[in-house]
C-alpha cells in the first residue's frame, strides 16, 4: 500500500502507512519537517524504527541520517499501531547482518539462484574501510532495492523481475549513464567509435575494482600499426582518444556516485554484483553495448569485440 506524499515549499517526502520513510540521497530531518509541518524545527517527530521492546529509538544526531536507512514519523506510527495491535513494525535495514540482507534481497527483490549466490560470495569476507558493515548493507540495500522502484520501462523493454531473477543491478543503468558519450562516439570513425565503447567498459571495470585508468590495449595498438586498422587512425590520436574517453567515463561514474549519496566502496560492490572478476566484468559491459544497440550489424560486433578483451592483461 502506498503511503502519503507530503509537499510543501518545494520539499517532498513519502511516509508509509506505518510511518516509515526511506532515506534517499540529499535527505535530512528538517526537510521532512518542512514538507509535513512547514517548519524545520519539528525534527523531534522523527525516530528510528522500534527496538526489541517495541519502543521507537531516538535519533541522537538529528543533523545526520544515512542514505538507505529508515526513519519513522512518530504520529503516523502511533496511528498505525492503534489500528494494527500486535503487528511488527518496520526495521532498520542495516540492523541485519549479511544473512539478513540476503534474505531481504530474496523476499523484497525477488533475487534468487546464481545472482543471490554471487552477492553472498561478494559480501563474505569483505572488509569495509570507511563505513561499518551495518551502514554498508543499508546503502547496498538502497542501491539494490530502491533504485528501480516505479520503473516501468528500461531500454525499450518491460522490467520483469521474475524473468531477471529479481531486481536488476547496475547493468540496468549502465547504458543510460553513458548515453551522451555513446551518442558522441557514434559520430566518430568506426575504429574510434567501437574501441571508445571498449574504453568505457574498461574504465567502468577499473572504477569498480579501484584500478588505475586503463591504458590502450596492446592488441588494439597492434591492429593500428600492423593489422586490419593499419593507417585508418594515427596511433597517437587513438591513444589520446582512448585516455580521454576513459577519463570522461570515470568522471561520470564519480558524478553518479555523488548523486546517489552512498559510500564509494558500496557503489563499487554494487557494480561488481554483475561479475566479481575483472575480465568477466569488462566483457559484460561490452556485451551490454552490443545488446543495447539495435542497429549493430554482425560486422560491427566483430569490430567491437576484436581483439578479444582480456582486461587487465591486455594493457
Amino acid at each position: 500500500m502506498r503511503g502519503t506524499i507530503y509537499n510543501n515549499g518545494g520539499y517532498q517526502v513519502e511516509v508509509a502507512p506505518d510511518g516509515a520513510i526511506q532515506v534517499r540521497p540529499g535527505d535530512w530531518l528538517s526537510k521532512y519537517a518542512l514538507a509535513i509541518y512547514n517548519s524545520k524545527h519539528r525534527v523531534s517527530a522523527f525516530f528510528y524504527p522500534p527496538d526489541d521492546q517495541g519502543n521507537l529509538v531516538e535519533i541522537q544526531n538529528k543533523d545526520l541520517i544515512l542514505t538507505g536507512d529508515t526513519v519513522i514519523h512518530e504520529p503516523t506510527w502511533t496511528r498505525w499501531k492503534q489500528n494494527n495491535p500486535g503487528r511488527p513494525g518496520p526495521s532498520r535495514p542495516g540492523d541485519m547482518g549479511i544473512e539478513g540482507f540476503l534474505q531481504r534481497l530474496h523476499d523484497e527483490g525477488g533475487v534468487r539462484g546464481e545472482r543471490l549466490d554471487r552477492m553472498s560470495s561478494l559480501l563474505t569476507g569483505t572488509k569495509w574501510r570507511d563505513i561499518s558493515e551495518a551502514n554498508a548493507l543499508k546503502q547496498l540495500g538502497y542501491l539494490s532495492l530502491e533504485t528501480f522502484k516505479g520503473w516501468g520501462m528500461l531500454n525499450g523493454s518491460m522490467l520483469l523481475p521474475q524473468a531477471l531473477s529479481g531486481v536488476p543491478g547496475f547493468i540496468a543503468v549502465f547504458q543510460m549513464t553513458f548515453q551522451a558519450m555513446v551518442a558522441w562516439l557514434d559520430a566518430q570513425e568506426s575504429a574510434l567509435r567501437f574501441q571508445g565503447l571498449r574504453a568505457i567498459a574498461y574504465a567502468t571495470t577499473a572504477f569498480a575494482f579501484g584500478d588505475p585508468l586503463p591504458c590502450l590495449p596492446y592488441g588494439i595498438e597492434y591492429n593500428l600499426t600492423h593489422g586490419t586498422w593499419r593507417g585508418v587512425v594515427p596511433l597517437n590520436q587513438y591513444r589520446v582518444n582512448w585516455l580521454d574517453v576513459a577519463a570522461k567515463a570515470t568522471a561520470r561514474l564519480a558524478a553518479d556516485l555523488s548523486t546517489r549519496g552512498v559510500n564509494k566502496q558500496v557503489y563499487q560492490t554494487w557494480i561488481r554484483w554483475e561479475a566479481n572478476d575483472r575480465r568477466e566484468l569488462a566483457l559484460r559491459f561490452m556485451e551490454e553495448f552490443a545488446r543495447g544497440m539495435s542497429t549493430m550489424l554482425p560486422t560491427d560486433r566483430v569490430m567491437l569485440m576484436s581483439p578479444k578483451p582480456i582486461y587487465p592483461n591486455d594493457c
